[in-house]
C-alpha cells in the first residue's frame, strides 16, 4: 500500500541523512559516510528476510517484504550512490559534484535491471528458452557468489589493513541498523496508523522485522 511505501521510504531517508551527518569527521569523508549510511539502511531482505518472514508469518508476508526490496534497490541505494559522489564538491565545485551524483545514479545497474525487467513483462515479453535458462542459472548462482564475495572482501581487508578498525567506526552503524532502524519504522508506522493512513498491522510487523535484519551483502561489498 501507499502507506507502507511511505513509511519505509521515509525511514530510509531519515536514517541515511542521520548516518551521513553523524559519521562525517576528520577521517570519514562524504564517500565513506554515504556507504556507511547504505550499510545502516539496507537490510538483507532478499537472502534472509523473504524466506524467514514467509516461514514465520505465512505467504502474505512476501508482498510487503518484496516491496521493501524494491525501495532499497531503487531509492536507498541510488540515494547513497549519489551522495557518495558529492565528495568532489570541495575540489571541483558544486556543479561538478551534482553532475557526478547524477551520473552515479544513472550508472547504477540495479534500478535499471528492475525497471527494464518490469517493463519487458508489462508489454507481454517472453524470453527465448535458452536465454531464460541462462538467466535462471545466473540467478541460482547469486547467493553462493555473494557469500564468496563477502568472504573475499573481509579477507582482503584483514590482509591489507595494517591496523585494526577502531570500534567507534563500525559499532554505531551496527546499532543504527539493528536497533534504531526497526524502532524508527515501528514508531512511524504506529503514528501513521493513528493518523488514519492505510497500513495494517501485519504489514507493519513485516516492515519492522525487515528493518531489524542485518545489512545486505551488497552494502558490505560496496
Amino acid at each position: 500500500t501507499a502507506g507502507a511505501v511511505g513509511v519505509y521510504a521515509l525511514c530510509a531517508l531519515a536514517l541515511v541523512a542521520f548516518t551521513v551527518v553523524s559519521t562525517l569527521g576528520f577521517r570519514i569523508n562524504v564517500n565513506n559516510a554515504s556507504f556507511g549510511a547504505l550499510v545502516a539502511a539496507f537490510p538483507n531482505t532478499g537472502y534472509m528476510g523473504v524466506p524467514m518472514l514467509v516461514a514465520l508469518l505465512g505467504t502474505t508476508a512476501a508482498g510487503p517484504a518484496i516491496m521493501t526490496i524494491l525501495i532499497d534497490l531503487l531509492f536507498t541505494s541510488s540515494l547513497c550512490v549519489a551522495l557518495s559522489r558529492l565528495d568532489s564538491a570541495g575540489a571541483h565545485g558544486a556543479r561538478v559534484a551534482a553532475g557526478n551524483a547524477l551520473r552515479g545514479v544513472v550508472a547504477n545497474p540495479l534500478p535499471w535491471a528492475i525497471v527494464l525487467g518490469i517493463a519487458y513483462y508489462a508489454v507481454g515479453g517472453d524470453m527465448p528458452t535458452p536465454v531464460f535458462q541462462t538467466i535462471t542459472l545466473l540467478a541460482d548462482a547469486a547467493s553462493p557468489v555473494a557469500l564468496f564475495t563477502i568472504g573475499a572482501v573481509l579477507a582482503r581487508s584483514q590482509m591489507t589493513s595494517a591496523a585494526r578498525t577502531p570500534l567507534a567506526d563500525y559499532l554505531p552503524l551496527a546499532l543504527l541498523k539493528l536497533l534504531v532502524h526497526p524502532m524508527l519504522v515501528w514508531a512511524l508506522g504506529i503514528s501513521a496508523i493513528s493518523l488514519g493512513i492505510p497500513l495494517d498491522s501485519l504489514t507493519l510487523t513485516v516492515l519492522v522485522l525487515v528493518a531489524a535484519l542485518p545489512s545486505a551483502s551488497i552494502a558490505s561489498a560496496s
